[in-house]
């Protein structure tokens, strides 16, 4: 009896000191598991994410609220199906099961100490947890040998000590990592084996830390974390070709995360195309299997029970094989080999007459290995529900929407777009297709599915719509104004219009109908107008200019007259034309005159043949003056003045 007793005080013993502890594994489905540590010195919990029904939010479904360890840098292990992690400041090893009781394993030998570790994962085959570290002054990858007796690690120096890694995740089918880089808001790839990091992503500043990386079974890449926010709330899916990434939900707000799927399992999807559609019409759905479990799978057996009112015509691709029965709207096919990867069967199917509404339906795949939950059933992946079934709608056959007159642009046509699922066209040409451009003023069609035929006649009404500039060409000297005048065949208060010109001109006015301005250079003067449905008329006129340059001056000053010749000024008959500059030089060479910016035909400018208000001496005096255009021509003239008495 003391024996006994003894023994089973030392068998309590080594199974409360961890030697012993019992731990059931998961079942492979596909899920997704978050563990959540309120402070480094508190024990992590353990969460499935899950979402809600209506797919509006993530839910965490409590595992166990306190798995007796701290434990960050997951990752699942296909192997043994149980999730294996660090303490991040220890970085003692732990596992842990669906029953919530985790076991520490030790420090891993080699490890490094004196750094934290939070991102991490395990590689698909199950061998390697690898840790990347992150506050020290070098980065390093530990690659933690799972099946070794000490866990023995591998260090690689990453190539890029610039990186704030958080977590990683590896592709279920090609095996590469992926991480997201907090420090220079992206997402990178990491090769284990060298250390080299891939910075080809875009840049996401709207997303802030995202502690907690992972994959689903069909390669998809989602994070939970930050997004426009540092609070750590919101599932978020990632492009792994872009790097871009987008909000989907908002769920818990979660501290310390950090988060670990199984991808490694068989799941199916179904979606329909078209997703809406008529009665009598013949649509397509789509089996979409993934096997990332890491080995091919036989004896899988799928069995699809269509809605009532949908029956299944045949099976347009198979590729894996097995027996395929059809009975009316039920699909079976048996002993199916599922290889590595993705694949799909595609399955025509046909609805019946009289059938309206949304019809539901999923599909069931059993024979799966007991580890992966010996069967699943589909999902409709365009929404985030897990396992949810896929919708098809059946609408009224109701096309009266394309039957109108359409407002046309002269010799314009319209672009008709009629695709609707199921439906064959006939036109009163002849064509079959949905989509035409239409420029007859009548045109038919004539719509059909199986059980309904109706016609629809669209009529086009082409806006007369001109103007006209008068005259179509004009000449004109140079400063002389344009008046253009222009005519409409529509009223002028329905109309936008422009004027443009190929070179410079001068505006003067503008009122309705015409308009009026200084050409400077020969060339065309457009019009633009558009009606108030956008049809547009344009017209324009082309006008010359005669450039005349003249200016006259005299060739004496008499001194003594009171009356002729006693100032010496320019005139001219050319409008818009300025003096610049005006210099007056002796024989010597001696300045005795300088105006500038002076007018034409105006005895207020010019010289009297004095100088500091001196009669000068007679004789011949040189002269230069600059003359400025309109068009902005500047012409010299040097000539001289005989000054007498």
């Amino acid at each position: 009896m003391r024996t006994y007793f003894v023994a089973v005080i030392v068998i309590l013993i080594y199974l409360t000191s961890g030697g012993l502890v019992a731990q059931e594994p998961f079942t492979c489905k596909g899920q997704y598991f978050i563990s959540l540590t309120p402070d480094e010195d508190i024990n992590s919990g353990l969460y499935e994410v899950k979402i809600s029904t209506d797919g509006s939010k993530a839910e965490l479904i409590s595992i166990a609220k306190d798995i007796g360890v701290v434990l960050n840098a997951m990752g699942y292990r296909i192997t043994d199906n149980l999730i294996y992690g660090v303490n991040p400041v220890t970085g003692i090893l732990s596992k842990v099961g669906i029953d919530g009781v985790a076991k520490e394993l030790g420090r891993p030998a080699g490890l490094p100490p004196e750094t934290r570790y939070f991102a991490g994962d395990i590689t698909p085959d199950g061998r390697y947890l690898i840790l990347i570290n992150i506050d020290a002054l070098s980065r390093f990858i530990a690659k933690v040998d799972l099946n070794s007796p000490t866990y023995s690690c591998t260090l690689v120096q990453l190539r890029d000590n610039n990186v704030g890694i958080v977590d990683i995740a590896h592709d279920p089918f090609t095996g590469i990592l992926y991480g997201h880089d907090l420090r220079n808001k992206q997402l990178i790839t990491i090769d284990p084996n060298t250390g080299n990091i891939n910075r080809r992503f875009a840049i996401q500043t709207q997303v802030d830390q995202m502690g907690a990386l992972f994959f689903d079974s069909f390669g998809n890449l989602y994070g939970y974390g930050g997004y426009l926010s540092s609070d750590q709330n919101t599932l978020i899916a990632i492009d792994k070709v872009t790097g871009r990434m987008s909000k989907l939900l908002v769920g818990p707000n979660s501290i310390g995360q950090d988060g670990c799927a199984c991808p490694y399992t068989i799941e199916i999807a179904k979606t329909v195309d078209p997703d809406t559609t008529f009665a009598c019409t013949e649509v397509v759905y789509h089996l979409i299997l993934s096997n990332g479990s890491g080995a091919p799978r036989t004896g899988i057996n799928l069995l699809d029970t269509f809605p009532v009112g949908i029956t299944v015509k045949n099976v347009l691709s198979n590729p894996f094989q097995g027996t395929v029965s059809i009975n009316n709207n039920i699909l079976s096919i048996q002993n199916m080999t599922v290889n590595l990867g993705i694949d799909t069967i595609d399955v025509l199917a046909y609805v019946e007459p009289h059938v309206l509404g949304t019809l539901y339906n999923q599909a069931h795949i059993t024979g799966l290995p007991q580890a992966l939950g010996s069967r699943n059933i589909s999902d409709f992946p365009k929404t985030a529900v897990k396992n949810d079934p896929t919708p098809l709608t059946i609408i009224p056959f109701d096309i009266q929407r394309f039957e109108k007159d359409y407002v046309v642009c002269k010799e314009d046509s319209v672009y008709i777009d009629l695709t609707l699922p199921g439906v064959k066209y006939h036109w009163n040409d002849g064509s079959s297709k949905p989509t035409k451009f239409l420029s007859n003023a009548e045109n038919s069609v004539t719509v059909s599915t199986g059980c309904e035929v109706k016609s629809i006649e669209m009529n086009l009404n082409f806006v007369d719509f001109d103007i006209d500039i008068i005259p179509d060409s004009i000449s004109v000297d140079l400063g002389e104004a344009v008046e253009l005048k222009w005519t409409s065949t529509i009223p002028i208060n329905e109309i936008s219009y422009q004027w443009t010109s190929q070179n410079r001109y001068i505006p003067i006015d503008s009122l309705a109908y015409y308009y009026k301005f200084y050409p400077l250079f020969d060339g065309k003067v457009y019009l633009t107008a558009y009606d108030s449905i956008g049809c547009l008329s344009q017209d324009e006129v082309f006008i010359r200019v005669n450039k005349r340059r003249e200016v006259f001056f005299p060739n004496i000053i008499n001194q003594n007259s009171t009356q002729f010749n006693n100032r010496f000024y320019f005139q001219t008959s050319v409008p818009f034309i300025s003096g610049a500059k005006w210099q007056i030089y002796d024989r010597w060479g001696n300045l005795v005159f300088a105006l500038d910016n002076f007018e034409l035909n105006n005895p207020d400018f010019s010289w009297d043949g004095t100088f500091h208000g001196m009669k000068v001496e007679q004789g011949v005096y040189t002269w230069v003056c600059e003359f400025v255009y309109l068009d902005g021509y500047v012409e010299t003239i040097a000539n001289t003045i005989t000054v007498i008495r």
